[in-house]
């Protein structure tokens, strides 16, 4: 994950989740591909156990989080940041889930 995030990211750390966008469709259906979304799931076990939650909630958080970054949310300026988290508070609330914030960089 260190060397995606290295290569794709410019980052030289591990990160708990990368998105990838596509945007592409698919030529049969015309459906759009939005990408990929990359988990490490050690950092996430790590994440995890220091948030004193279990691996499914850090999981959850964190596919929430990276399919948001594919449908074009950023969390790099304050105000793009508070829509995202409270884009991922709605959608973890309506899956069951606490709201919780992943720790970004």
């Amino acid at each position: 994950m260190q060397e995606l995030n290295r290569r794709y990211a410019g980052d030289d750390y591990p990160t708990d989740v990368l998105s990838f966008v596509d945007g592409s469709r698919e030529p049969e259906t015309g459906r759009k591909y939005f990408g990929d979304v990359v988990i490490a799931v050690p950092v996430a076990e790590e994440q995890a156990r220091a948030a004193g939650h279990s691996l499914a909630t850090e999981v959850a958080l964190l596919v929430v989080h990276g399919v948001l970054h594919l449908l074009g949310h950023d969390h790099g300026r304050t105000k793009e940041r508070a829509l995202m988290e409270a884009a991922e508070s709605e959608i973890l609330k309506i899956l069951g889930i606490p709201s919780l914030s992943p720790r970004a960089p």
